[in-house]
C-alpha cells in the first residue's frame, strides 16, 4: 500500500488530544493558514523542546494514526508533512544564522524518505548553537561521509523512521560509521533507529540531543 508521508513519528511524548484538537481540526479541513497560525502561537509560548515534543510530534503521530484508522486520508498526511516541514525550516534559519558552534551534518539513509524527525533534530541542534548542514532525505552513504570529512564536521546525524527495514538500516549505519573518522560522532534517532549499534550515539529524546549539542558548543 501507500507509505504514509510521516510514518512512525519520532520523539512522541504522551499525545494530548485536547491540546492538539484545534490543529487536527484545521488539518482535516486542509486549512494551512490556521495550522501555521496555531503552531506559531505554540512556538511563542513553549520552549523549543516542549514545542516539538508536546505539539509537533503528537500532531504528526495523531495524523498517522488517523490515516491508519481511515479517518484521514494520505493527502492529509502529505499536507501535514509539507506544512510542518516548511515551518520547521523557517524556525531553524534564524538560529543557523547566529550559530558559531561545531558543524553537524543531517541526512537520512538511502531509501529513507521521511524527514520530519530529522527536521526536528536539526532545529534542536541549531537552537543549541551548533552550525547545521542539512542534506535532507535519501542521501547515499558515501556522499554523506565524504562531505562530513571535507567540511570537518563534528558529527553526522541520521534519522531512521519505522518505515525502514531494520536489517537494511543497520547495515547502512554500519557502513556510514566505518567511512567516518573516529573523531566524527555518528548520531541516530527516530522510531526505527537501532538501539544497540556499536559506535553510534542513540537519542530517544530531543532533550538528550539538546544536552549533547550544548555540551559540544560549550
Amino acid at each position: 500500500g501507500t507509505t504514509p508521508a510521516v510514518a512512525g513519528a519520532a520523539f512522541v511524548s504522551r499525545p494530548d488530544a485536547e491540546e492538539t484538537a484545534p490543529v487536527m481540526d484545521a488539518v482535516a479541513r486542509f486549512d494551512a493558514e490556521t495550522v501555521t497560525r496555531l503552531l506559531l502561537a505554540d512556538w511563542a509560548r513553549l520552549g523549543v523542546i516542549d514545542f516539538l515534543e508536546r505539539r509537533i510530534a503528537p500532531v504528526v503521530h495523531q495524523v498517522g494514526e488517523a490515516w491508519s484508522e481511515g479517518t484521514l486520508q494520505i493527502r492529509h498526511e502529505h499536507f501535514v508533512s509539507e506544512r510542518i516541514g516548511d515551518l520547521l525550516r523557517t524556525l531553524r534559519l534564524p538560529f543557523e544564522s547566529r550559530a558559531q558552534g561545531p558543524l553537524v551534518v543531517f541526512a537520512t539513509l538511502p531509501g529513507e524518505l521521511h524527514g520530519l524527525g530529522l527536521q526536528m533534530a536539526a532545529l534542536v541542534v541549531a537552537a543549541a548553537g551548533c552550525r547545521v548542514l542539512y542534506l535532507g532525505t535519501d542521501v547515499p552513504i558515501d556522499q554523506t561521509a565524504e562531505l562530513a570529512i571535507d567540511i570537518n564536521a563534528r558529527a553526522v546525524a541520521v534519522s531512521v523512521s519505522s518505515a525502514s527495514r531494520v536489517d537494511a538500516a543497520r547495515a547502512q549505519v554500519a557502513d556510514l560509521r566505518e567511512r567516518l573518522p573516529r573523531r566524527v560522532d555518528l548520531l541516530a534517532g527516530g522510531s526505527g533507529a537501532d538501539v544497540d549499534f556499536a559506535g553510534v550515539q542513540r537519542f530517544s529524546t530531543l532533550s538528550d540531543l539538546d544536552v549533547w549539542a550544548r555540551r559540544i558548543v560549550a
